[in-house]
């Protein structure tokens, strides 16, 4: 991709202008729970939240303070979602926002807040406060303080999440999490997106929704849809103007690697499925199929095993999409398992080499159309069943 080069080591510190920390705060028994993400100066800013109709309280609040289109900071904790908690955990998100903007010198609807962890617990605000004061000394735009902020963000994820890339002159930084409750109708998931590009505000919430569509909305773990997936992008204006269209791809890109890292670290799973179809009439028909297959159980159970064209394409025909299945081939990688209204004899070897990497490819060709989308998912294994047996939600 020309003139974007992307950085798996980086964060949301390589922008110019962010500082960030990680710490422990008693939220979860043992490890960092909460982080803090600042702008030096004012940022422009934008969101996109779950569609769940049950939603966390810090939802509630970011969609508030989001109405001024300016943001300094987002402080998140982990271990509790402060989801289910009544007057009293709107409260408690509404008293971390102000604290927080306190210590900063800012306005308290300069502060943006998310939560992640247990449902239906009550938020222990106390704990996150003292972490906060603590958090706000420990502040730092090193790199080392970008990748703190993403370990902080973890609750059954494996492996931290971020990344930046250059843009021009500008730098994206991006730190995500989720491995379960992944099903984003815009899964659980944050995804936190700094820049120093100077953004223009009209416009801004619909590059990001873009961006979300074609990403975040494109991934699925267990076809559960959380109360707080959050997707914020703080812009800071520090690098002076970019290209618009170079800004958005980048910023495609950056949110298409975490939600390819989101869906390869789905509870429980030891293979990341992407899903491409082509040939529909329509990106939203594309979209409905690719999205079909990755949450279809019946192929997330058995994808990695066996040919399973016959799973594929009922989970294409029940998605919603207009699709003409009578044209359609299915492949496994360079493996093309069913074309012409049957399954096609194949080379069982190459079959079980297409099987044999960290990430199997699927692709269905409707031949119905020039639309093409990608999907990506997970295998559904024991393993996510103990996990989600284990820990309450």
């Amino acid at each position: 991709m020309s003139r974007i080069k992307i950085d798996e080591g980086g964060g949301v510190t390589d922008p110019q202008g962010f500082a960030a920390c990680g710490l422990g705060c008693g939220i979860k028994p043992e490890g960092d729970d909460l982080a803090l993400l600042v702008s030096d100066r004012p940022a422009r800013a934008a969101g996109v939240f779950t569609s769940n109709k049950l939603v966390g309280a810090p939802v509630v609040v970011c969609r508030e303070h989001l109405r001024s289109g300016r943001a300094r900071a987002i402080i998140a904790t982990s271990g509790n979602a402060n989801v289910a908690t009544g007057p009293e955990g709107l409260h408690a998100a509404h008293e971390l926002a102000t604290a927080t903007a306190a210590e900063l010198g800012c306005p308290g609807r300069q502060v943006l807040v998310a939560s992640t962890g247990m449902i239906g617990v009550p938020y222990p605000l106390q704990k996150a406060l003292d972490g906060m004061r603590r958090g706000c000394g420990m502040l730092d735009h090193k790199r080392e303080a970008g990748l703190h902020l993403a370990r902080a963000l973890m609750t059954t994820d494996t492996r931290p999440k971020h990344l930046s890339l250059r843009v021009g002159k500008a730098t994206i930084g991006a730190a995500a999490k989720g491995a379960g409750m992944i099903h984003p109708q815009m899964a659980t998931m944050f995804c936190f997106l700094t820049t120093d590009a100077q953004l223009p505000a009209r416009g801004l919430s619909a590059m990001l929704r873009r961006a979300v569509d074609s990403t975040f909305n494109m991934i699925s773990v267990d076809h559960d849809t959380s109360t707080s997936d959050s997707v914020i992008l703080l812009a800071n204006g520090t690098a002076g103007p970019v290209d618009l269209e170079l800004f958005e791809r980048g910023l495609i890109a950056a949110c298409a690697r975490m939600a390819r890292a989101i869906a390869a670290d789905g509870e429980g799973s030891t293979k990341l499925m992407t899903v491409e179809v082509s040939g529909c009439r329509s990106l939203d028909d594309a979209r409905k199929a690719a999205r079909g297959v990755v949450a279809s159980n019946l192929v997330k159970s058995a994808f990695a095993l066996m040919p399973i064209p016959g799973r594929v394409l009922s989970a294409v025909g029940s998605s919603g999409a207009r699709a003409n299945l009578d044209q359609a081939e299915v492949w496994w990688g360079a493996v093309r398992v069913y074309a012409n209204g049957r399954i096609c004899s194949f080379d069982q070897e190459r079959f079980k080499r297409a099987c044999a990497g960290e990430e199997i490819l699927l692709r269905v060709k409707l031949h119905d159309g020039q639309s093409s989308a990608r999907a990506w998912g997970c295998d559904l294994t024991e393993g996510y069943v103990r996990c989600n047996a284990d820990y309450y939600s």
